[in-house]
């Protein structure tokens, strides 16, 4: 009876609220549907009206989390592709092109493939644009010459030109009248002159003149070759008099130019007498390259001569063959055209390369070199879709180059598309066999390959593989989490290996080298399946607001491997670092949980505070601080994407509650918890080292929070010391020490740099201090936690121990002035007491609080009963 009861209660405050919506009382009739909610919060039809009440209010937001929870209850063709444009409202752009996906997979006849197409575009992802628009045109719509418009533009995007311009024809043929409004007036000369010869092909040579003229108020180039195909078009029209000027103009600019002569001469010779000597005159003119066009002339042209000049005849066609025209500068002017772009793109200045091999191309469109250097540059700027258009091109010009064949298998390997790369290697190889760089390019993309398959068969055995009461996971990093040797990495692997012991955990991680590759073989005892991605090349060119780190993680292969196993029902899918967040929509009907190790903008924007000259001689040397360049500009960037991201995943995890209290006041929608940094209590034990006197900084010496505290601590601190006679060695420890870092030991005899230590153990063993002098960082230092493990005494800054439930005196001694960190150390290294203090407190305090099992733990309780939640739904 209850529920009967709230059946009729629930569709009476539909009914109230659709009728409020209908006279504009909106505030009412969100009252109505929510009153609705709270009797039923499964209601799919209050979530979508709350949806469309605040998508007209432009609350997108709002909109959009109703529209989310719609879908997860019933999700529909209709909740997806309004999910799409709430999206396009918020400039989600990726996000909304996985709405229209999954719109259009249920509902394959969706009327909704050119907002598709539009997002696609807007994306650059144009191939994929281009297929949507032919799909919609295939609907016959009303508008079609609107749609034959924007497939026309995605072709150019590609270097279809060809196909651009027929399209373009076809939206022009269906509206001639709107001709102005369908071409792009920002569109260049090259692109009117190559519309109007379509044009003219297609029989219609009066629009062809309007394109022609208006090719002509763009100053092109060389505006002589236009003159002359006006010209012609006029000809055809048999409008003699515009024809003659044209020509005439076009002879102005450059007289050799092939055929204009000739024509000009056959208009003027049918005028009538009066224009017999000056026809004749241009006759003459015509260059070598007409002759087969003059052969047919010479019959006519003969026959006026003998009626004005019958005894010149002979002497006029001996000039005619003998006339020797400059077409050699015309080869030369294209050559240094093409020599002018190969020269920028050596120096990298790669737009100014393309702008020379554009004029090269429109000075001549059948010239393959300059489209093969304008598919390099492009696969320099990480357009590999452009390259391989220019490739193309090239080869099709000129189908017997081996080099155009080794560029098309470079862009078509860095796309992931082996088996075509593998081909364009074949040909180069069949076309030059003896040159081994072809040989090494196929047998790498094999290589390639091999794994690629792997991924494919286990995808589609882990789909049907039934894992009884354990879940699915995968987990997704931005590096590798082995070898634990970074405190980013050791965090990810102990979570690796406690899940991993549990469930059934597939792990996908970056790489930088091919030494890396064999991670995967050392993770197949924590994991059921660990599979490596070399970084590789961005999905497109960066957008000039596109955030310099976030832009760099989003790559065709990673791209590719996850699309493969996204096709896989993940119990839940984890996110380490926001690096690894432009993959979320490819599983945004899933569980997504961010792990976030720090707040990235946070440290991005200490950088902008610091001396940018310093950040900058740092950065020509390590490129891994090149992200820390511009860091003003980037960490506004950082953080809107940010702000931007974290509402999207089910679940947010911090290292400290001074992250989770920025997460929600910077997101209040999602669950944000707290995950506690940790250390291996079990296996690390105390050092017996109560005499070491070295003083120890451990970290990865290429991450510029790092640089920075030691290169602060040699310069700013390490003085104060010796100044009181005092010589303890400092030991810097850690992977990749830059430069900057190396340097610090002629500073001072006493400071040694330990590259890339087998273990760190050992270095510490030697060591009676740690320090941690960081001005830049954000989240927690497991450095802190491991050397309270291994039984060492600590001084640090306040940001060195952010976040860590530490207090002054007790765990560790926490100290800010250069003055003061140096006294700390001079006390500790003289007071055997604090430091016997110190090490039992802290070991201690990591024995009780942080042991990793503990906090994974509870962590994994936490999915277990996001899991159930979802199953009950």
């Amino acid at each position: 009876m209850n529920k009967d009861n709230n059946t009729k209660t629930v569709n009476a405050y539909l009914e109230e609220g659709k009728k409020l919506k209908q006279t504009g009382s909106h505030e009412l009739a969100i009252e109505k549907f929510s009153f609705a909610l709270q009797i039923d919060e499964n209601c799919i039809i209050a979530l979508n009206e709350l949806g469309e009440i605040y998508e007209g209010k432009k609350a997108y937001d709002v909109a959009s989390s109703y529209i989310e929870r719609s879908i997860a209850i019933g999700p529909t063709h209709q909740a997806y592709a309004q999910l799409a444009r709430l999206q396009l409202a918020q400039k989600n752009i990726i996000e909304a092109i996985s709405a229209y996906e999954k719109a259009i997979a249920l509902n394959p006849k969706s009327p909704i493939y050119i907002e598709y197409g539009d997002a696609l575009y807007q994306n650059g992802q144009f191939e994929k644009a281009k297929l949507a628009y032919e799909k919609a045109l295939e609907k016959k719509p009303v508008d079609a010459h609107w749609l034959y418009k924007k497939l026309a533009q995605t072709q150019l995007e590609l270097g279809e030109i060809k196909a651009a311009l027929t399209a373009y024809s076809m939206a022009i043929k269906l509206q001639p009248q709107k001709i102005a409004e369908l071409i792009d007036s920002k569109q260049p000369a090259w692109f009117y002159n190559e519309l109007g010869d379509v044009l003219r092909e297609q029989g219609m040579v009066e629009k062809a003149i309007a394109i022609y003229q208006q090719a002509l108020q763009k100053k092109p180039l060389q505006p002589q070759y236009i003159y002359s195909k006006l010209g012609d078009a006029y000809q055809e029209q048999e409008e003699y008099n515009e024809a003659i000027t044209c020509y005439r103009k076009a002879l102005a600019l450059n007289r050799d130019l092939p055929g204009v002569s000739g024509n000009l001469g056959k208009i003027l010779a049918k005028k009538g007498r009066q224009y017999l000597r000056e026809a004749v005159s241009f006759y003459g003119n015509a260059t070598q390259q007409e002759q087969e066009v003059i052969k047919l002339l010479q019959n006519e042209l003969s026959e006026a001569i003998e009626k004005v000049f019958p005894s010149k005849q002979q002497n006029v066609f001996l000039a005619f063959q003998n006339k020797n025209h400059k077409l050699n500068q015309r080869r030369e002017l294209l050559a240094k055209y093409v020599a002018n772009g190969k020269q920028f793109i050596q120096l990298q200045k790669l737009d100014e390369a393309i702008i020379w091999l554009k004029i090269a191309i429109d000075y001549d469109p059948t010239n393959s070199e300059a489209y093969f250097q304008l598919g390099n540059a492009r696969a320099q700027q990480n357009d590999l879709a452009q390259g391989i258009n220019f490739y193309e091109q090239a080869i099709k010009l000129e189908p017997d180059k081996c080099w155009y064949y080794n560029g098309l298998g470079d862009a078509l390997s860095g796309k992931w598309l082996f088996e075509e790369a593998i081909a364009a290697y074949e040909r180069a190889i069949e076309l030059k066999p003896d040159f081994e760089g072809f040989h090494h390019n196929l047998e790498k993309t094999q290589a390639k390959q091999k794994p690629w398959q792997r991924l494919i068969d286990y995808c589609k055995k882990l789909r049907y593989l039934d894992v009884g009461k354990k879940l699915k996971l995968l987990m997704i990093t931005p590096y590798p989490p082995y070898p634990p040797n970074t405190g980013g990495a050791m965090r990810m692997f102990e979570q690796l290996k406690y899940l991993g012991e549990r469930h059934h955990l597939t792990v996908v991680s970056f790489i930088f080298n091919d030494e890396d590759y064999k991670i995967e073989e050392a993770l197949k005892k924590y994991c059921n399946f660990a599979f490596m991605v070399k970084l590789g090349v961005p999905i497109q060119p960066r957008k000039v607001n596109q955030q310099k780190q976030i832009y760099q993680w989003q790559t065709w292969g990673m791209t590719k491997v996850l699309n493969q196993l996204s096709k896989v029902s993940f119990d839940a899918v984890l996110f380490d670092f926001i690096f690894s967040t432009p993959y979320h929509p490819l599983f945004s009907n899933q569980i997504t949980i961010l792990n976030e190790h720090n707040i990235e903008s946070n440290i991005l924007k200490q950088c902008a505070q610091m001396e940018q000259s310093d950040l900058e001689e740092t950065a020509q040397d390590t490129s891994a601080v090149q992200v820390f360049l511009d860091a003003q500009r980037e960490s506004k960037l950082l953080r809107n994407y940010e702000n931007q991201t974290w509402p999207k995943f089910t679940l947010r995890t911090v290292v400290s509650y001074d992250d989770l209290r920025e997460i929600e006041s910077r997101s209040p929608t999602g669950k944000t918890i707290v995950v506690k940094n940790g250390i291996d209590t079990k296996n690390i034990v105390p050092l017996e080292n109560t005499d070491a006197q070295k003083m120890l900084y451990m970290g990865t010496m290429a991450y510029y929070p790092n640089i920075d505290a030691v290169v602060y601590f040699a310069q700013e601190i390490l003085p104060k010391i010796r100044e009181q006679g005092c010589d303890i060695p400092f030991t810097i420890a850690g992977r990749d020490p830059a430069t900057q870092v190396q340097e610090l030991t002629k500073l001072d005899p006493k400071i040694e740099v330990i590259a890339n230590p087998a273990s760190m153990r050992q270095v510490a063993q030697e060591c009676g201090i740690v320090v941690v002098p960081l001005r830049l960082g954000s989240g927690t230092r497991i450095k802190i936690l491991e050397a309270m493990a291994m039984g060492l005494p600590i001084i640090s800054t306040s940001i060195g121990c952010e976040g860590l439930e530490v207090t002054d005196g007790v765990h560790l001694l926490i100290r800010d002035e250069p003055q003061e960190f140096a006294e700390a150390i001079l006390e500790l290294s003289y007071d055997l007491d604090l430091r016997k203090k110190l090490r039992h407190n802290g070991r201690n305090l990591v024995e009780q609080d942080y042991y990793w099992g503990n906090i994974f733990a509870q962590y994994e309780q936490e999915i277990l009963s996001l899991v159930a939640a979802r199953k009950k739904c």
